[in-house]
């Protein structure tokens, strides 16, 4: 019986090879991956037991330090909102239907007035996350703006979702904002195993996108510790 390691080697070998080559990972933590991934029993699919393997090794990579008042952006799926606000609750917040959240993101974004804009983000989902911390994949990737660390949104927001070299990405299926990671929140610098198997082919190691963009990962905040509201991309 073949192993899940020789399986996805013959399958995927220059993407086994990069999450050897990955010095962010520490030896254990690769080793004991392997072994996760070594457990696949045919006929189930290689690439699902990697990905759930990689779920239970993320944020192992070098913890990232952000500079005095630094916020990071992130760039978010919009059809993702309705679904992520609509399974979770918090006190003092109504439960949402997916067609509510829908509503409310969307007044959101055709405000004009960037501050109205994030104060009624604020007041209709405030306590939530972005994205349920229980769930997988419970973290998002989120760019660094060096020039503009306060505001890492003042850029060319095209240039800058080109740069961030997301696969098979269309800037109008998007938005970007900004957010400043709350206390308790983890960030790292992310490693191959927080790409996991979807975006591991255009992953870089060592903190930068493909399009040589400064990244991290980060629990995904709560609408709260938003800094600048939601921007569609068109």
């Amino acid at each position: 019986m073949v192993g899940g390691v020789a399986e996805f080697q013959r399958k995927h070998g220059p993407l086994a090879a990069k999450v050897d080559a990955d010095t962010g990972l520490a030896a254990t933590v690769r080793t004991n991956f392997w072994t996760c991934v070594d457990g696949w029993i045919a006929p189930d699919a290689i690439e699902a037991l990697f990905d759930r393997c990689c779920e239970a090794y993320q944020f192992l990579g070098e913890t990232a330090r952000l500079d005095r008042n630094e916020q990071v952006g992130t760039a978010q799926k919009l059809r993702y909102f309705a679904t992520n606000f609509h399974i979770q609750a918090a006190p003092g917040l109504p439960a949402y239907t997916p067609v509510q959240a829908e509503q409310y993101m969307n007044r959101v974004l055709r405000e004009r007035d960037e501050l109205v804009a994030l104060q009624s983000f604020k007041r209709y989902f405030g306590p939530l996350r972005l994205r349920p911390v229980a769930a997988p994949k419970a973290r998002i990737f989120a760019f660094r703006n060096p020039s503009s660390p306060t505001n890492p949104l003042r850029t060319d927001l095209q240039k800058l979702f080109t740069n961030l070299a997301i696969p098979s990405a269309k800037p109008v299926d998007y938005v970007v904002l900004a957010f400043r990671p709350g206390s308790g929140d983890q960030i790292r610098v992310p490693t191959c195993l927080d790409a996991q198997f979807r975006n591991l082919q255009t992953f870089v190691p060592g903190g930068r996108t493909a399009g040589n963009i400064l990244e991290i990962i980060a629990t995904p905040p709560r609408c709260d510790d938003v800094t600048a509201a939601p921007r569609h991309i068109r």
